[in-house]
Order: structure tokens, then sequence, then C-alpha cells
């Protein structure tokens, strides 16, 4: 018979190793959107005013003779 402890035991090693599991992907993810970023402002966009980059879109800006923002180029990141 299986002591109520080492059923505990296992229940907590598995929630360990779930939390850990989540971290790790939260990380890579985090750094792979902050790689984006870092590629649309300072690869793509180098040469224009502004750059934004949401949704896996890089979007260069540059001022027109209004000092208005209007957009200069846009390309799509995987």
């Amino acid at each position: 018979m299986v002591n109520g402890w080492k059923i505990t035991a296992i229940v907590f090693i598995i929630l360990f190793c779930l939390v850990v599991s989540f971290n790790i992907l939260s990380w890579w993810a985090y750094e792979s959107e902050t790689k984006k970023i870092n590629e649309c402002y300072y690869d793509i966009c180098e040469q224009y005013t502004e750059a934004y980059y949401e949704d896996g879109v890089c979007k260069c800006y540059e001022v027109d003779l209004l000092g208005e923002y209007t957009l200069a180029k846009s390309k799509y990141m995987k």
C-alpha cells in the first residue's frame, strides 16, 4: 500500500516540473520578442525617425514636411 506522503511527493514533483517548464517557455518567448524588436529598430528601420513593432509587423515612420509621421516602410516578421 502506498503511503499518503508518497502520493503527495509525486504530485509536488509533477507540479514543480510543470512550473519550471512554463518558466522556460515564458523566458524563451520573451527573448524571441526582444530579438524581433531589436531587429526592427536597429536593422530594418535604422534610417527612419520612428519604428514600431506590433503583432509581428515592423513599421518604419518618417517625418513629412508638416511634421507628421508617415508610414515609410512596413515589413512582416515571422
